[in-house]
């Protein structure tokens, strides 16, 4: 029960809620103490005058603590938390947590807390969340006939009342609602209706309703390529030979909403064809994704084909990770078929790759000096450091500068040499010669 004090205390009630569209996509792991997995939360949300969030453990939750006993059946419920989020270090509060019902005539599941404190306890310990571990089980929950979860969502309310006279940490009162982006979805629906349509680009046996405008913000390929008065002249449309369809399909959904299926990934040799697509068309951010990816599923037996294949797409940080990758299985790899590949594609890869597998450092990297030595100042000892980096992190140092982060490796150590001199503009080179990439590896 409340106390007397509760009771007659200033009051704040509101209640929050937590829309999951793909319950089944949620992590399932236990979650326990020391082990934070399987754990889903929702935006940070306003109500009763503070700022709080909704967890959800779809695997359950227990203290380590716990008996055996105990842990073995909270792994058969659903736990749910409120977090608290604002600022007072005391905030006394009680909670309901509801489990919306969404058949017609049924009634929801409401399950109340006792009044609680959130905020710091001690100076050392932190209490902002409270919550309930064996709130449902969950069979009966994803049991879709109840209407717990309908259609694969679940809709969990929490009503929050606070007590005292607690100024608010909210700073002014905002809709519970917010809009979803729909820019991604909106986008792609334009290009698969050809709605308003200016080009048709021919792939193979199909065809693609395009955007001029469109294909000209996001690729300098095709900036160049529709700058020609002729080619703008051309209502006939334009042939793609170079590129398979399903393959072009995908370069044309990173070039309208920055996405690329995943299950269009997965697919045998996809990743290969698509980063040979996204360097000749210049979408560098697509051919970022696509490094990224290959690099982490390098194995013995394709290590040497995607080592080739870095090579033609002047994709250095596929290279760099294909020849770390190398070095220590080097026997293994120089057994499979793809180290003939290696062999036939060229005497300037063949040394470098020999080079590594000899320990031999880069061509100009030699020792590291300090701004003591030779009587380098502080800026050329970061320079010569920064030459020595792997490509990674120069992508991530031109990120943080607002740079691009596409290129050739010598085109990232310049780029950054510049900005560490000043003789690059900041956020100069947003697009950079990787081809209108942003600086990261989305739209």
């Amino acid at each position: 029960m409340e106390s007397i004090c509760e009771m007659n205390a200033p009051s704040k009630t509101g209640a929050i809620e937590f829309r999951i569209g793909a319950w089944s996509s949620l992590p399932s792991e236990h979650w326990t103490e020391v082990r934070m997995q399987g754990r889903t939360n929702s935006e940070t949300m306003q109500a009763a005058g503070d700022k709080w969030q909704i967890s959800v453990r779809p695997g359950g939750f227990s203290g380590s603590s716990d008996t055996e006993e105990v842990v073995r059946r909270r792994k058969e419920y659903v736990a749910i938390f409120l977090h608290y989020e604002g600022d007072s270090e005391a905030l006394r509060a009680k909670y309901s947590i509801t489990l919306v019902n969404q058949l017609p005539g049924k009634a929801d599941s409401v399950h109340n807390a006792t009044v609680v404190t959130f905020g710091w306890v001690s100076s050392d310990t932190a209490d902002r969340a409270n919550g309930l571990p064996e709130i449902f089980k969950r069979s009966t929950l994803e049991d879709e006939s109840q209407g717990w979860k309908v259609n694969d969502r679940v809709i969990i309310r929490v009503t929050i009342t606070t007590f005292g006279d607690l100024e608010s940490t909210v700073a002014a009162p905002t809709p519970a609602f917010t809009p979803p982006n729909t820019l991604s979805t909106d986008l792609k629906l334009f290009l698969t209706s050809g709605r308003a349509s200016d080009i048709a680009l021919y792939c193979g046996h199909r065809k693609f309703p395009a955007h001029r405008s469109i294909l000209r913000a996001r690729s300098p390929y095709f900036e160049g390529l529709f700058a020609s008065t002729m080619r703008d002249a051309d209502a006939d449309g334009l042939p793609i030979n170079d590129t398979q369809p399903d393959v072009f399909e995908q370069l044309l959904s990173w070039i309208y909403t920055g996405e690329v299926a995943e299950a269009a990934l997965q697919a045998k040799d996809m990743l290969e064809h698509l980063l040979m697509a996204a360097n000749g068309y210049e979408c560098g951010g697509l051919k970022l994704l696509c490094e990224a990816k290959l690099c982490e599923g390098l194995t013995v037996e394709n290590v040497a084909t995607r080592l080739v294949l870095a090579e033609q797409a002047e994709a250095d940080g596929l290279k760099e990770a294909c020849l770390e990758f190398i070095k220590p299985n080097a026997a293994a790899v120089m057994g499979t078929e793809g180290w003939k590949d290696v062999m036939a594609a060229g005497a300037g890869l063949v040394s470098e790759a020999m080079a590594v597998l000899a320990g031999v450092p880069n061509a100009g990297k030699g020792k590291k000096r300090t701004a003591g030595e030779a009587g380098l100042s502080a800026q050329d000892a970061e320079v010569e450091e920064m030459r020595g980096w792997k490509v990674p992190r120069l992508r991530e140092a031109l990120q943080g500068r607002g740079l691009a982060t596409g290129g050739l490796k010598a085109e990232l150590v310049e780029r950054l040499e510049g900005a560490i001199r000043g003789t690059t503009a900041s956020g100069a080179g947003a697009g950079g010669s990787s081809g209108g990439s942003s600086s990261g590896v989305t739209a």
